[in-house]
């Protein structure tokens, strides 16, 4: 099975043992030497192997390590071998020439998920393959639950946008009602949220008839529960209150009295593509928007229900990186058309 492969000095075992528990928390199955290789086994010999089935290393550039001929010499066979190789920079540490043009991240010490969440966005060829393998095994749905919840920024959300929003997972909006993924950011024309409910992905949104099925009717109650407490004025205590979530933006751009989300999107995900006959949002308008009469001029909303091969796609878009995406998207648009 491929791994990351664990860059490091001697020195450095402490940062080194929280870097991969870092990593095992967003599902990435990392090799390190001091842990894997085996006892009575030629120790050059094991790190040869490791490296030869990675698909990414990162190496964590110290002070310590940058001197070490042994993590020169890894870092430079990954290189040959056209490896991803992510730096993470601690302290104050002046690295090599040649590490100077790879994606590096900082860490000083703390900021643990942020970092954690960073690394992980530099090596979409080991997340793209856990989230794949996961999504076609049914005992992994708590396991692909939370490795979503570890990267929101693979849910569908305004293309290139994903920056500009904030996240907070599992959000409480009303005692006792929860938010698996809350997004929100500042928009021209105001506070925009985007709401996130996990349904299985093995669950089938539709019957034979083409009519909801209780599991789908129970995701949406979920929805619906939440779209009258986004779509009025919010208490200056609540912690998801525009003023408060998005904080100076709001203040600077519309005053300290924008406590109400003008956009709203509520997006539930649950089932594969195969399960949906027409596009993916087929019934989710008449099912949580339009009954509840919600769009007015204070405000608009929307609602989607989106199966898991969407989140597939985003995770893939941020693999090959939203710009290079977008010029193989309209490339094999023009082939189309021609």
């Amino acid at each position: 099975m491929s791994h990351v492969f664990i860059s490091h000095a001697e020195k450095d075992r402490p940062q080194t043992e929280r870097l991969c528990e870092l990593l095992a928390s967003n599902s990435i199955q990392t090799w390190v030497s001091f842990r894997d290789i085996r006892a009575g086994t030629h120790w050059d010999e094991e790190i040869e192997t490791a490296l030869g089935s990675a698909n990414a290393v990162v190496v964590l550039a110290t002070v310590n390590s940058v001197q070490s001929r042994y993590v020169r010499a890894e870092v430079e066979g990954a290189l040959s071998e056209q490896l991803t190789v992510v730096p993470v920079i601690i302290g104050d540490v002046s690295v090599p020439l040649r590490w100077r043009a790879l994606q590096s991240v900082l860490w000083n010490g703390d900021a643990d998920a942020t970092v954690a969440s960073q690394i992980c966005r530099a090596l979409p060829p080991a997340a793209q393959s856990t989230f794949a393998s996961q999504l076609e095994d049914p005992t992994k749905e708590i396991d692909l639950r939370n490795l979503i919840l570890a990267h929101p920024e693979w849910l569908p959300i305004e293309f290139n946008m994903h920056l500009q929003y904030r996240y907070l997972q599992n959000a409480e909006t009303s005692k006792g009602c929860f938010v698996d993924c809350f997004a929100a950011r500042m928009d021209s024309s105001g506070p925009r949220a985007y709401l996130y409910f996990l349904g299985s992905p093995y669950a089938e949104p539709f019957d034979a008839f083409g009519a909801p099925t209780p599991t789908t009717h129970a995701l949406v109650e979920r929805m619906q529960r939440h779209v009258e407490w986004l779509t009025t004025e919010m208490s200056d205590q609540h912690p998801l209150a525009p003023n408060n979530f998005l904080g100076y933006d709001v203040q600077w751009r519309f005053g300290p009295t924008t406590n109400r989300y003008k956009i709203i999107s509520i997006n539930a995900l649950i089932g594969r593509r195969r399960h949906f006959e027409r596009d993916e949002s087929n019934n989710a308008r008449f099912l949580v928007a339009s009954p509840l009469g919600l769009n007015s001029l204070s405000h608009r909303v929307s609602a989607e229900l989106i199966s898991y091969d969407r989140v597939l796609e985003s995770v893939r878009i941020e693999s090959e990186g939203r710009s290079a995406w977008y010029r193989r998207y309209l490339r094999e648009s023009d082939k189309r058309e021609q």
